[in-house]
């Protein structure tokens, strides 16, 4: 019986050898294969201990693989990644068919207006129309300027002798001639009559000087045999104060006309100091002192008038001369200016200013004109 288990324990032995053995070429280390020690048997005793373990022994060779195990149950989903880039876009597909057209919307607000087109060519021209209705007659025109003078005609014969006039006034004694209308180079006045220590008499023109302004028309020319246009009208402040004469018009009317032609406005601001005098000079003046504005209406030598108004359309003075018969003579006409040689004649008042609303009183012919200068 002892001997039976001691050849089982020698069989176990081996057989656990060969298992670590397997395990050991299992695992890649080398291995040695155990020494077996038959245990002695005795006739009495028990089994001793096991030996040392003994080296490794050689690698075994591998042994073949085993069958494939069933698939493990799948796992749980991860986490989403991150959105990658869009991709490029695919080619563009086929155009589909054209649907039914839609209502039609409303009207929108007209854009601005474009540039003009290219002017068209012009076409074919259109038959004439009938002719318009005749209009009214237009204003008739201002009178052309005098022509020149004819050649002076023979001195007629004298006249007869006219009746004798009234007798005057007697004068009783010399003092009676004080108050008498007297005429000075200062203008019109009365006589005084005064006496000195000695008894001599004297005898003055007293001349009341105004205080207030006072414009005439003081001189007219209508030309020169050898320019027509070679005229003037001259005006004169004969009163002791300066007077504003801008916008006064200088008018002129033909021997019967019946309305003013202006000959000129004076500018406005221009001021006539008391005693001086404003020339107007017409389109060939030529005179040796300056005209201070011209005029280019002609005016007539045998007949007409000429008339200074103020701002306000008044007649402040005129004189008529010649076959003049319109509502610038004052009284009776004035004689007509001679047509002479340069630098002509004309009609004044004497001395300057000198005025009782009668031309044919106030004014009287001198041989030599005397343009913006004392009246001789």
């Amino acid at each position: 019986m002892r001997r039976r288990a001691f050849q089982v324990a020698a069989v176990v032995t081996a057989a656990l050898a060969v298992v670590a053995g397997v395990a050991l070429a299992t695992r890649g280390e080398p291995v040695t294969p155990p020494a077996l020690h038959a245990p002695v048997a005795t006739a009495k005793g028990v089994i001793g201990p096991a030996g040392a373990r003994g080296p490794a022994g050689q690698r075994g060779n591998p042994g073949p693989a085993g069958q494939e195990g069933p698939p493990g149950p799948p796992g749980a989903n991860g986490d989403a990644g991150k959105h990658g880039e869009p991709g490029a876009p695919g080619p563009r597909g086929l155009e589909g068919e054209r649907g039914a057209s839609g209502p039609a919307g409303q009207q929108g607000d007209a854009g601005p207006q474009g540039d003009p087109g290219p002017r068209g060519e012009r076409g074919a021209d259109g038959a004439p129309g009938p002719a318009g209705a005749t209009g009214p007659p237009g204003l008739p025109g201002l009178p052309g300027a005098a022509g020149a003078a004819g050649a002076r005609g023979e001195t007629g014969p004298q006249g007869p002798q006219g009746p004798q006039g009234p007798a005057g006034v007697g004068l009783a004694s010399f003092d009676d001639l004080g108050g008498l209308r007297c005429t000075s180079p200062g203008g019109i006045g009365t006589l005084e009559v005064s006496y000195d220590s000695a008894n001599h008499a004297t005898l003055a023109c007293s001349v009341a000087h105004p205080t207030a302004a006072i414009i005439r028309v003081n001189e007219v020319a209508t030309g020169t045999n050898a320019s027509a246009a070679d005229e003037f009208v001259e005006l004169v402040n004969a009163g002791g104060a300066a007077a504003d004469i801008g916008g006064w018009k200088l008018v002129y009317r033909s021997a019967t006309g019946t309305s003013d032609t202006t000959l000129a406005t004076v500018p406005s601001g221009t001021t006539l100091v008391a005693g001086g005098l404003y020339l107007f000079g017409g389109n060939a003046y030529a005179g040796v002192r300056a005209a201070d504005q011209s005029f280019a209406t002609g005016l007539a030598s045998t007949g007409g008038g000429v008339g200074i108004r103020d701002t306000g359309g008044s007649l402040v003075d005129s004189v008529g001369w010649g076959t003049a018969a319109n509502a610038l003579v004052e009284g009776t006409v004035a004689p007509a200016p001679p047509s002479t040689a340069p630098p002509g004649s004309s009609i004044g008042r004497r001395p300057n200013g000198h005025d009782t609303n009668d031309n044919s009183a106030d004014f009287s012919v001198a041989a030599t004109a005397s343009p913006r200068a004392t009246n001789g």
